[in-house]
This record gives structure tokens, C-alpha cells and sequence, in this order.
């Protein structure tokens, strides 16, 4: 690798504001902290300065540039981040509206100083590594001697402070290891990333002899059997499905060409039964979700309420249990509000398999009544499982605003945050210090024991560090069995333009966040807001891995349909080309184009996150299907839902390629819902019918079943499960099976 000049990194740069961005449309600020930002510069400064200085200067010159960049590392903390700042001028147009402008990013602080320490000769990287090893050593001494509850976060700082040295790979597979003795798979992957990637500089910077043989060979093969023992675990059918299951496809050229099976419609049901005759455009509005556990019964959330169908083994038949929403978690009746034109606002509940996350109703502002201010009012997240005959959906507990009702019993009366304390077994969420008023965002995920989920904040002066958090965004991280804070990450201001602050209500029902996504291989999750910014997160700590501006549309213009889960395509399947690498497809409602990114941190020796270039929306609904390219410096193919002239078709995507219809609905057919891949082909429903397309047949028509009207229109989401596919609209299940 060449080693070009860190005079080329523009340090001035890592101090500047944010600036006006007219090609983007998005003044979103990034997770950045300028007193971290600072040190960096000052550590840049010196060692652009050490290359011209005279012989007796260099070494004293490096030395302040290593301590400085190390200052940044003991100051900055998981969720703190710098702009990005690369080797030389780069002009790949990754981005619409001009180039590739790495100042519209920002990265983890150690990826900073790691970027650096592969910018430099390597004998200058052997003396950071001579200059922090010893500290570090000691360090992980005091570590190991730690009580266990402390040894953890011990280990983590080690990690994250002294990189490229022996101890910081030692630490990351210690706490690895601590991960998986809790059953925290995800956790343990981004571990197991973060050693990797530090073994990888290090056994290209490093010029100890025999260092590759004796050491980075046996940390290599440790770090492979834990994945091994990760793979198994994730791949063993136990995390149920959602909206954040991955999806395995083939290119279109090696697409099966087998007989689809032929689906029949067996039953329909509605949700809550409360009527909605008005429609609302595709994927806007309040639409329904489905969380599929590994017994085989499912979980529908609509916006009143809540179906449970379990499947009957000795009959072939199945029991619904139908219950409102707030009633069945003990907090009384919940209203859920969006406006179609503010994005909608979708039941998503996420799901382990055996657990279910839902987000139940929306939250209030704060507002006055005559010379009082009345406080805001948080909505709900709440856990459910399985419950035995009396009682089918048994919460397991319901945070709102820092107090967590435990067990609660069903209830038909509203109750209020204040009327919770008044009930057995309410406590205060341990770690919670943020104040009252925060919305919790559709879309959480469940991971190793670990419930992940979005929350904006409505503006509490009360809270304990002072701080109002009007409109701030935050990923947090609770305990799936007590929703104890473990922790918490602000990820951005939610206005990104000030035109959205006329806009009224549609301001205040939008949704913030798209719905969270998880590559769980690499535990990365990925945080992507409708206000002009997509971000990368490790599961284990919450280390911001790195934050990317993105284009925005005029509040006027439509974005993509409503808010879309980010698309995880895992590419190493055996017909996928060599060398293809998983990646996320992510389509934020504000924005005009979809953008696709390599799964896992930002590569160190890549210019952007990307994995190809971002694409056009150009009147697209949503992405039906992520076909892997063939080659690997090819590009993927999209299967669009849109609209070709007076018709809803297919439309197919190919990089370089003009985009290509290859199935029109009918007429007065339109597109119901979000599909969904399987091995087979593709299932669309329609605003009359589900349409099986045969991929292999270049998505031809190769069966389709009528949906009946239960008096809340028809169609809606796709998704297949051990043997059925359910169809869920806005208060309606579908329920299709395979002839038997």
C-alpha cells in the first residue's frame, strides 16, 4: 500500500462548522464533538509539521502528534465521532448533487487514529506501538484483577483507547468471550469485528519479526472458532421474523426455474375490527406489522390492536386472540395519529423468537393550560410473550418516560404516567437520568438478550443533566428482562431543514427514524433518520462506527413510500459472486434516492462507506428484492414496486442499464404492501390479489390468489412463515397455505 502524507488530511478542516449543503438539501448536523475534533487537528498539525522540520525535530514533533491523537481517544467516549478526513482529494461521485465530500461524514474516533497509523511508514507505526503498548499492558492487568461487574467496561476502554497494540486485540476477544457466556451473539460479533480489524493494521504496519506466525496466526484462528460457534447460533432458526430478518437471494441469472407452489386463501381476519374506510397512499398512513415466532404462531400489531395466531398441531387448524393494544399491556387505551403526508407511522414489532418489542401509541407535546406548562408525556415500548389459556399475550414489562410497569395485569381504563405509580411492581428504570416526553419510534430490534429502539425527544427541562433534548434523537439499548438502560446514543437533532418547522402538523405526526436494521454476522445496527442522515452503530457498546449526510428532498416533494426497514442482503451464499460482501440497502422516506452500504464498519482502506453508487428513486414505491451482481465489480439489481405510465408494474434496475418494466398489474390494480423474497420468487399483493412472480421466468405472473374485503380494503406487507404467508393491510390478515 502506498503511504501518502497525513499533510494531504486537511486538518484544518476537522474544526470547521457545518455548512450550508444546497446539492444535499440536508443541514442535519453530524454526532460530532469538537473538543475531541480539536485534538485530532492538533495531532494532524504536528505531524504535517514533523515532515519539513529539521532531522532533530521530527521525533519530538511525532511524539506530540501520537499524544495528541491518543488525548482524543481517552477523551472521546463509544458514541463520539469526528469528521472523516482522507488521504488526497477524492472525486468519485458516490453521492448525487457533486462528489464524494468526506466532510458530509463523520467515523468513530479510534477508526480516526487507526486510518492515520495505516497513513504512516511503518517503522513510525512500530513506535506508537513501543510508545502505548506498555500502558496498555498494565492496563488489562489491572482489568483481568477487576471485580467481574467491572471488568467489562474496563476491557471495552482498553479496546478502545490504546489501538494497534497486543492488549487492545486482547481485550476486544475478552470481551467477546464475556458476550457469548451471556448468550449475547451480536455483542460478540462486533467484538470480534473490532479485533480484526485491528490484527489487519497491525499485521501490515508492523514490522516485528515473526509477529504474523507467532501471534497474529493463532488471535486469527481464536477469533475464527468463536465466529464459527456465532454462525451456528444465528443461523439456527431461533430468532423468529420481522422487519429486520435478512434476505439470501440469488442474481436473476441463477434464479431457480422450479414450479412456484400455488397458494389458497384460507382465511381472513380482522385486526381490531374498528372501521377505516378512508385509504392511504402506499405504505403511508398506519400501517400494520407481524413478528413471527418460532413456534409458529404470529403477533399482528395494527394501530388499535394487537392478533395472536397460534397454530393447532393436532387439529391442522390454528386459535386468534384478539386484544386491544393498550388494554393487553396494563396501560389502557392508545391512539396512534400520523398524517399519510408526514410518512404514516407503521406498527413494527421485532422479535427473538420467543419476545416480542412494540411501540404503542404516540406521545404527547408539551403544551399550556392557562398560565401553567404542562410537561410532555411519553408513549410506550413495551415486551410481550406467550401467555398459557388464560391469558394468550403476557407483558412482560412497559417503559414510558424512565418508570417501567413490571408484569402488568390487563386493564380497560386509561391510566396516565402519574396513575402508574399507583400500581404494584412500578420502578424507575435503572440508568434512566433523560427526563419525561420521549417517542419511541416504530421499528426496534431484539438482539442477544438486548431490546434496541429509537426515541426522539419532545423537550423536558426536568431531566437531570438540565438539558431540554427538544427534537434530539437517541439509540438506546435496554435489558430485555428489566428495560434497564444499558445504553444510550444521541445520533442527531431531528430537523434537518428550517422549512419543516412551518410545516404544521405534519411536522408533529411525522416519523422521525426509519424502523432499525441489524447485520447480526458483523453486529452492526444501522440508525437511519428521515431528516437527511444514516448512521452505523456496534451492538456491543453502542460505538458509533460512522454517520453519513445523505440527499434530501424539498418538504414538498414525495421521498420513498413511507418509512422502509433497511434491507439486509447477506451476499456470500453459494451462487453469489466471488468476492460479493453483504450489504444494506437503506431508502429514508425524505430522501430521493436509495443507498446501499458495505455491512459492518466503514472499510479502512475504502474512500466511503458505500458499497455501490446511491439510485434514483425516479417514481419508485419501494425495493421488492436486492438480486446480487454477478460479477463482483458489478453492481446489484433492484426489483422496484412502481408505476409505469397509466400502470403499478416491476420495474428492474441494473446499474448502467435503462430501467426495465417486466410485469404490469392490472388496470385497476394497484400495490398493496411490501413484498417479500423467498426461494421460489416474489410475493406482491395487490390491491385484489397476492401474486406469485417467478423470478427465474424473468418475473413472470406464475399464480395468484384473490384477497376478500373485510371492509378495511385490500392488501398490504407480505410474510411467508413455515408454510403459510400472511397478508396484513391495515386491519386485515390474510392467512394463505400450500394445498395439502
Amino acid at each position: 500500500m502506498p503511504t501518502p502524507h497525513l499533510a494531504l488530511l486537511l486538518a484544518p478542516a476537522l474544526g470547521a462548522q457545518d455548512f450550508p449543503d444546497l446539492p444535499l438539501g440536508a443541514l442535519t448536523t453530524l454526532p460530532t464533538v469538537r473538543a475531541v475534533e480539536e485534538q485530532m487537528a492538533a495531532g494532524d498539525e504536528a505531524w504535517t509539521a514533523s515532515l519539513t522540520a529539521p532531522a532533530g525535530d521530527r521525533a519530538g514533533l511525532r511524539r506530540i502528534a501520537f499524544d495528541a491523537w491518543q488525548s482524543a481517544l481517552l477523551e472521546s467516549e463509544p458514541g463520539t465521532a469526528v469528521r472523516v478526513v482522507l488521504p488526497g482529494p477524492e472525486s468519485s461521485p458516490f453521492l448525487p448533487g457533486g462528489s464524494w465530500d468526506p466532510s458530509r461524514a463523520a467515523e468513530g474516533v479510534q477508526d480516526a487514529v487507526l486510518r492515520r497509523l495505516m497513513s504512516i511508514p511503518p517503522d513510525e507505526a512500530e513506535v506508537w506501538i513501543a510508545r502505548f503498548a506498555p500502558q496498555a499492558r498494565v492496563a488489562f492487568a489491572e482489568a483481568l484483577a477487576a471485580a467481574p461487574e467491572r471488568a467489562g467496561a474496563r476491557l471495552a476502554e482498553i479496546e478502545r483507547s490504546f489501538p494497534l497494540t497486543r492488549p487492545s486485540v486482547a481485550a476486544a476477544v475478552a470481551c467477546a468471550d464475556l458476550a457469548l457466556e451471556e448468550a449475547r451473539h451480536e455483542a460478540a460479533a462486533s467484538w470480534l469485528v473490532r479485533a480484526t480489524r485491528q490484527l489487519d493494521v497491525l499485521e501490515e504496519r508492523s514490522a516485528e519479526p515473526g509477529l504474523a506466525r507467532d501471534w497474529i496466526g493463532p488471535a486469527r484462528r481464536g477469533i475464527g472458532a468463536r465466529r464459527a460457534t456465532i454462525e451456528v447460533a444465528l443461523s439456527a432458526g431461533r430468532t423468529g421474523r420481522d422487519h429486520t430478518s435478512p434476505r439470501r437471494p440469488r442474481p436473476i441469472e441463477a434464479a431457480p426455474r422450479a414450479t412456484p407452489p400455488e397458494l389458497t386463501l384460507i382465511d381472513t381476519r380482522r385486526i381490531a375490527g374498528i372501521e377505516r374506510s378512508a385509504s392511504d397512499p402506499f405504505g403511508r398512513g398506519l400501517p400494520s406489522g407481524l413478528a413471527a415466532l418460532v413456534d409458529g404462531s404470529v403477533l399482528v400489531q395494527g394501530a388499535p390492536g394487537l392478533l395472536l395466531i397460534e397454530p393447532r398441531t393436532d387439529t391442522g387448524g390454528y386459535e386468534v386472540t384478539r386484544a386491544l393494544t393498550g388494554e393487553a399491556l396494563g396501560i389502557g387505551r392508545v391512539f396512534p395519529r400520523a398524517l399519510a403526508s408526514a410518512g404514516g407511522w407503521p406498527s413494527l414489532p421485532a422479535t427473538d423468537g420467543v419476545h416480542v418489542a412494540l411501540v404503542a401509541g404516540r406521545a404527547e407535546r408539551p403544551r399550556a393550560f392557562l398560565d401553567l406548562k404542562l410537561a410532555p408525556i411519553g408513549n410506550a415500548l413495551g415486551v410481550v410473550v406467550r401467555g398459557g389459556s388464560e391469558r394468550a399475550i403476557r407483558p412482560r414489562w412497559v417503559l414510558r418516560d424512565g418508570r417501567v410497569l413490571m408484569d402488568p395485569a390487563p386493564s380497560a381504563g386509561p391510566r396516565s404516567p402519574d396513575q402508574l405509580a399507583t400500581l404494584s411492581r412500578v420502578e424507575d428504570v435503572p440508568g434512566w437520568d433523560m427526563g419525561a416526553g420521549w417517542e419511541w419510534q416504530p421499528g426496534p430490534v431484539i438482539a442477544g438478550g438486548t431490546v434496541y429502539a429509537l426515541a426522539r425527544g419532545l423537550g423536558d427541562p426536568r431531566s437531570s443533566d438540565g438539558a431540554d433534548r427538544a427534537d434530539e434523537v437517541r439509540l438506546f439499548a435496554l435489558d430485555l428482562d428489566t428495560a434497564e438502560v444499558l445504553w444510550s446514543r444521541q445520533v442527531t437533532s431531528e430537523r434537518g431543514r428550517s422549512e419543516d418547522r412551518g410545516r404544521g402538523d405534519a411536522a408533529a405526526f411525522a416519523v422521525t427514524t426509519m424502523p432499525l436494521g441489524i447485520h447480526r454476522p458483523s453486529g452492526t445496527l444501522y440508525v437511519g433518520t428521515n431528516a437527511g442522515l444514516v448512521c452505523a452503530f456496534g451492538a456491543a457498546e453502542g460505538r458509533l462506527l460512522w454517520a453519513v449526510r445523505t440527499q434530501r428532498g424539498g418538504s414538498t416533494r414525495d421521498g420513498w413510500a413511507g418509512s422502509q426497514p433497511p434491507i439486509v442482503v447477506l451476499g456470500r451464499g453459494r451462487s453469489a459472486a466471488p468476492g460479493t460482501r453483504d450489504s444494506v440497502w437503506m431508502a429514508p422516506l425524505g430522501s430521493e434516492y436509495a443507498y446501499s452500504f458495505a455491512a459492518g464498519p466503514w472499510p479502512l482502506g475504502a474512500s466511503s462507506p458505500f458499497a455501490e453508487r446511491p439510485r434514483p428513486r425516479r417514481g419508485a414505491l419501494s425495493i421488492a428484492a436486492v438480486h446480487p451482481p454477478s460479477r463482483a465489480d458489478a453492481g446489484a439489481t433492484l426489483a422496484l414496486l412502481g408505476r409505469e405510465g397509466r400502470y403499478d408494474a416491476i420495474l428492474l434496475d441494473t446499474p448502467g442499464e435503462p430501467r426495465i418494466p417486466t410485469t404490469y398489474l392490472a388496470p385497476s390494480e394497484r400495490f398493496g404492501g411490501h413484498a417479500a423474497q423467498t426461494p421460489f420468487g416474489l410475493l406482491v399483493a395487490g390491491t385484489g390479489e397476492l401474486v406469485t412472480l417467478d423470478v427465474g421466468q424473468g418475473y413472470g405472473i406464475a399464480g395468484a390468489a384473490p384477497l376478500r374485503s373485510r371492509g378495511a380494503g385490500r392488501g398490504g406487507d407480505v410474510f411467508p412463515w413455515q408454510g403459510r404467508v400472511y397478508v396484513v393491510g391495515r386491519d386485515t390478515v390474510w392467512i394463505l397455505e400450500e394445498p395439502r
